[in-house]
């Protein structure tokens, strides 16, 4: 049987991560605006290789709608 020591503190490793599912307070306008951003971001991409977004709402089916499109052997080549 092998065993690794580790440098790291205890307390490091033990540290909890939080990752929030929403924001409090003044953050959701910060959170509003990234979405805003990310979905503007995902519209050029589309707009770049051809296709129409769907709308500035659909943040979800943009992005489906990107990868479908990139992943089809019109942009996939094996060489």
């Amino acid at each position: 049987m092998t065993s690794v020591a580790s440098s790291v503190p205890p307390s490091t490793i033990m540290r909890t991560m939080e990752f929030p599912l929403f924001v409090d307070g003044q953050e959701t306008t910060k959170s509003a605006y990234a979405i805003f951003l990310l979905n503007k971001d995902i519209e050029q991409l589309l707009n770049y290789i051809g296709a129409e977004s769907l709308g500035p709402r659909h943040v979800l089916a943009n992005l489906k709608q990107l990868t479908t499109i990139i992943q089809s052997q019109q942009y996939v080549s094996i060489d």
